[in-house]
């Protein structure tokens, strides 16, 4: 788009429906049907046959586009690609161009997130309702955008050192629970020998499940039920039930039953109880989105949604204490639990989450942060 601007040459349509990838995963703007040189006349209304979410205040009042028009979209298109929300989230034309016309974009879900407030200020310059408010046009959207990044950038590289050094001593002290080696170690090997690029035989993991009485019992269990018992008689092996369930859905049945009923078997918490519950109903909710959609990996989709809250569950059952803390600052502050955490332990809920999946080898589907949409439409065009 500055290429275009440079040249006078107007977008005015654009959405990620036209933002294309071809065949060298090269990102490309497509469907200039509605381009129009910045010194042109046009007809205002033909613009709005463009996608309504993406569009400037301008094109719904009685004022000429200009380049600062592309900046807006552009500055939506990013926001989503960011969050995985549409900025302007009515589902009525109506209601949407009155907020088109009269709301500030809420850039709430992008403060939330870890180092990005030089993102913020940017997106602040192409969101402005007042296109004067806005970057004059895409090449000097770039050049503050260049300037952002490398702001994020060094703020991470900040940030990063001591949030390593917590992870560190909150995996020590974890450590010298006498619970906490086998669990992972137990994990770590399942993950290792059921990964995508492993040649592990369905032996080398039988005999690794074998070592957990509890595991081998639940194993032996779910390949006998109801929904495996249409396709065989009786399952009296690790291997046969490996051979039945295969490595895909066993890896992802060993991280469930191994890390939370091992939690739940040792837990005396009433909260922690109803925290495993919620994660066990997150997960089925992730999975019936993911059926739903007819998206790959409904049972993938299942884990990652349980393991969402890993971070604040690990932290109630092995720091009681400074959960206590958290909800108090949260409380007292009103604010957000992940800042709460972050007050408290030196890094948030799910980045500590995030650094037990990696120690113990989850697949990195199951590691990937998830952050919630605060209500609205979730764009179809948001990757699934």
């Amino acid at each position: 788009m500055s290429y275009a601007h440079e040249r006078n040459v107007l977008h005015l349509g654009l959405n990620p429906g036209n933002i294309l990838l071809n065949e060298r995963e090269v990102a490309q703007i497509m469907d200039f049907g509605l381009a129009r040189l910045s010194n042109a006349i046009v007809d205002v209304t033909s613009a709005l046959v463009g996608t309504l979410r993406y569009i400037a205040p301008e094109q719904l009042e009685d004022r000429p586009p200009t380049a600062q028009t592309d900046v807006r979209s552009l500055g939506l298109i990013l926001y989503e690609m960011l969050t995985g929300c549409s900025a302007v989230r009515a589902r009525s034309i109506h209601i949407a161009a009155h907020e088109i016309l009269n709301q500030d974009i809420d850039l709430a879900l992008i403060d939330a997130m870890d180092n990005m407030a030089p993102i913020s200020a940017f997106l602040l310059g192409a969101l402005a309702r007042d296109p004067e408010k806005r970057y004059d046009s895409a090449t000097q959207m770039l050049g503050a955008f260049d300037t952002a990044i490398k702001a994020r950038d060094a703020l991470k590289t900040a940030s990063d050192e001591p949030a390593q050094g917590t992870v560190e001593f909150l995996l020590r002290h974890m450590q010298r629970r006498e619970d906490f080696p086998a669990l992972s170690g137990s994990l770590v090997e399942i993950n290792r020998l059921t990964a995508d690029n492993s040649n592990a035989t369905t032996a080398q993991l039988a005999n690794v499940i074998l070592r957990d009485y509890a595991l081998t019992n639940k194993l032996l269990k779910l390949a006998n039920s109801a929904f495996y018992g249409a396709l065989v008689n009786e399952v009296k092996s690790i291997s046969h039930a490996i051979g039945l369930i295969g490595f895909e859905q066993l890896r992802i049945t060993a991280n469930s039953l191994t890390l939370f009923s091992h939690i739940k078997d040792r837990g005396k918490s009433n909260a922690l109880s109803e925290m495993l519950t919620r994660s066990f109903v997150a997960g089925l909710l992730a999975r019936h989105l993911a059926q739903r959609q007819k998206l790959n990996g409904a049972e993938e989709a299942f884990i990652c949604g349980m393991f969402q809250s890993l971070g604040e569950t690990l932290t109630m059952f092995y720091f009681l204490e400074e959960h206590q803390d958290i909800e108090d600052e949260r409380r007292k502050g009103q604010i957000s639990g992940a800042q709460a955490a972050k007050s408290v332990l030196g890094i948030t809920y799910a980045q500590l989450g995030a650094a037990i999946a990696r120690e113990w080898r989850f697949p990195r589907t199951h590691r990937q942060r998830h952050r919630r949409c605060r209500g609205g439409h979730r764009s179809p065009s948001a990757r699934q």
